[in-house]
């Protein structure tokens, strides 16, 4: 004999589609900043990596 459900554990098919969409969406989003903050950090790396670089080719130069 199935157990009877209280009101609170009675959520629909659409509250949780409603539910998994919004985390689907909230996901979305922190993936987007993430590869957002990605491409920052590798164009700072890429500059930071170029302007040692410079730096090392002059020593070497004044050698």
């Amino acid at each position: 004999m199935p157990q009877p459900r209280s009101a609170r554990s009675d959520t629909s098919d659409a509250d949780i589609e409603g539910l998994q969409e919004q985390e689907l969406v909230n996901l979305q989003r922190s993936f987007r900043n993430m590869e957002e903050d990605r491409s920052f950090y590798t164009e700072e790396s890429q500059n930071m990596i170029r302007k040692q670089r410079q730096e090392m080719n002059l020593l070497l130069r004044e050698k």
